[in-house]
């Protein structure tokens, strides 16, 4: 079997005394050397020879550890050449050889050492790079590498960073930050010292688009696709979407793969200040009982618009002097200016999770896994049709029953509010049905007791489909006794959810909004929707299409804000419906096209061809057989899963004879 003499810091070994410092990468010297007998094996006590220390890793592309300023390194391009270096030939003094002398091309110009993350086999062919996410080196269209590709630890599946983390060095230590400690660290791309968003930084350190009359821009790498090509929440070139948002060559990006999910459909999470008030509020349960809708309806039962100027003045409404009826001057409101500031309460920020309604928008619902409020099937007219299985004798032959078949329903066993187990019973049966929207809605649940303010029984409005039953009289069993204060909730608070879309004329995008009590949106910075006052659940919409375009002063194809001011100031019931549709918010997702011959993140290899062979890249970009992997193949002597020489066996693997 062939073997070779190697030849490390560009002197023979067999003259120790000449050889130059080794370091560890880090341009330290002395440590990166150690002795070893003949074959490779580490002893404690010398020997005869030396190897390069490797990086506390194996794998492909391991840092030969050199100190590429130490005169007489292999790594050193100053270090003269073996004789034959360049010839596209690999002889024993050679570590590589691609046919040429060219630096950086991932064999060095004197062939004494391959690149960190290259693989120069077979000789005499150009390296190729190998990025394996997983291996401890950061490729070049890597942003990290921490030796796994195991999730949520700072550095992704596919070596991207995560949010919340920084990661730094080779192989890559990653370690949480700290949102709104005023440092920009890791995946943040702002930090402007507190996690309130709506301020130009997000709640989760993202910048937030500027906003002007005319449209809204952002900042390359905050993940919001405004007048750029791509935007994958982040400025790092080389994963499909470069460092100034241009797409880059051999990647495919699209907005639609890039989506949290909740049973595996897309969802849309809007963050969300709340703020929790008290009795104490002049606002809170007002003497207000609010406007009538239709005539001979009760008061309450319609919204009292009118009570706020149609602009924005400094991001939140402002109230206007308007008497409605003597009793209920300005819709009893005495301190808007309170509601959306910490003048009224500290702000309390969360995120609203909305659900694909199937109709192209995202709607808040009742339960946390996108289950639809449902009321129950109403019976009316129940009766008794016989005993045992009678089918329900029609008309004529059974005066009790009556049974019509057109608008009856046949019950057997009868169920127990209409007859025995042992009976047949009729009735004419209404269907519940499912509603968007929360008839339940108290997300400060969590917050801690005020003396000063007692939690309240809630009720289930007719809006949803019962007669103000109380909570327990409905949940989790209808019809059940209801308990005095055996359910309680925080009502008062109030509710400011800012958000961006892209306006396309074309689309007709609805927003439903259904609250109680006040609800106000607008639409860049118009008045759009406006319900407010003390009222019971109350539906309202808006249209962006080209027909409203011009009240709302928007141009087709540019980005605009959203704000929604909700408040619950009054018992006994708290809803609310959050449905936005037409928006498109996903980050830029960008995959590599394997066989365009670009070597691009998620894939190992890609030749252009990508038929496989030792070294080569196969289907599917995934390298075949290398020198590293571990596995000795037949054109190899020996392979100790590293590309490191000096250690018995060479970076090409094939064995040495140190000396």
């Amino acid at each position: 079997m062939y073997q070779r003499v190697i030849w490390l810091c560009g002197l023979s070994i067999a003259f120790l005394s000449s050889v130059p410092a080794c370091s560890t990468g880090s341009g330290k010297t002395t440590s990166g050397v150690r002795n070893v007998e003949s074959g490779g094996s580490s002893t404690a006590s010398g020997g005869s020879g030396f190897v390069f220390e490797g990086n506390g890793g194996s794998g492909a592309g391991l840092n030969i550890d050199c100190d590429p300023n130490a005169p007489g390194s292999p790594c050193n391009p100053s270090t003269p050449a073996p004789m034959n270096c360049g010839d596209g030939k690999l002889d024993d003094d050679e570590a590589c050889d691609d046919g040429n002398r060219n630096e950086n091309d991932g064999c060095l110009g004197n062939c004494l050492a391959t690149q960190p993350g290259f693989s120069c086999n077979p000789p005499g062919k150009p390296c190729h790079e190998l990025v394996i996410c997983g291996d401890k080196i950061v490729g070049s269209s890597e942003q990290c590498d921490d030796g796994n590709t195991t999730a949520g630890d700072g550095c992704s599946a596919n070596c991207k960073f995560e949010s919340g983390f920084k990661c730094d060095g080779q192989p890559s230590v990653c370690s949480p930050t700290k949102c709104g400690d005023g440092k920009k660290e890791g995946a943040e791309s702002c930090d402007d010292g507190n996690t309130v968003p709506f301020d130009g930084c997000s709640s989760t350190c993202q910048t937030e688009p500027k906003c002007t009359d005319t449209g809204c821009t952002s900042e390359c790498g905050d993940g919001l696709l405004i007048g750029e090509e791509c935007d994958d929440g982040n400025t790092k070139s080389g994963d499909g979407c470069s460092s100034d948002c241009k797409k880059e060559g051999g990647f495919m990006c699209s907005e639609t793969a890039n989506c949290e999910k909740i049973n595996d459909k897309c969802i849309l999470r809007v963050p969300v200040i709340y703020r929790d008030l008290t009795t104490k509020h002049p606002d809170v349960e007002p003497t207000c009982k609010g406007s009538t809708g239709a005539p001979g309806t009760d008061p309450g039962t319609a919204a009292t618009p009118g009570l706020v100027n149609k602009t924005l003045s400094n991001g939140v409404p402002t109230q206007v002097n308007k008497v409605t009826t003597p009793s209920e001057a300005n819709g009893c409101i005495q301190s808007l200016d309170t509601w959306y500031s910490d003048k009224g309460a500290p702000a309390i920020v969360r995120d609203i999770v909305l659900f694909d309604n199937g109709k192209g928008g995202y709607v808040n619902r009742y339960g946390a896994m996108g289950e639809q409020w449902a009321s129950q099937d109403k019976y009316t007219n129940p009766r008794y049709c016989g005993n045992g299985d009678t089918k329900c004798m029609p008309a004529g032959t059974f005066n009790g029953c009556m049974f019509d078949a057109t608008v009856d329903t046949c019950f057997f066993p009868c169920l127990s509010n209409m007859g025995q187990a042992t009976d047949s019973c009729a009735a004419v049966v209404t269907k519940g049905k499912t509603y968007d929207g929360n008839p339940l809605f108290f997300p400060l649940d969590d917050q801690k007791k005020d003396p000063n303010d007692p939690w309240i029984e809630a009720k289930i409005p007719t809006q949803y489909g019962y007669n103000w039953e109380y909570e327990d009289q409905v949940v989790p069993v209808f019809g059940a006794a209801h308990v005095a204060n055996k359910i309680t909730h925080n009502f008062h608070f109030t509710t400011q959810v800012t958000y961006w879309f892209k306006y396309d004329a074309k689309a007709n995008a609805r927003l439903d909004f259904t609250g109680d009590d006040d609800v106000w949106v607008f639409v860049n910075n118009q008045l759009a929707v406006d319900l407010g006052g003390v009222h019971q659940p109350v539906d309202g919409s808006v249209t962006l299409n080209a027909t409203t375009a011009t009240a709302l002063k928007l141009t087709d194809g540019n980005v605009y804000k959203l704000n929604i001011f909700h408040v619950e100031r009054k018992k006994e019931s708290s809803s609310f419906r959050l449905t936005l549709a037409g928006f498109d918010t996903a980050k830029s997702e960008c995959t590599p096209i394997c066989g365009d011959g670009i070597v691009s993140l998620g894939e190992q290899c890609d030749d252009g061809v990508n038929d496989g062979g030792y070294g080569e890249c196969g289907v599917g970009c995934v390298i075949g057989p290398y020198c590293g992997d571990g596995k000795v193949t037949d054109s190899e002597e020996c392979d100790d899963s590293n590309r490191i020489s000096g250690d018995g066996c060479s970076a090409t693997c094939r064995k040495e004879i140190v000396k």
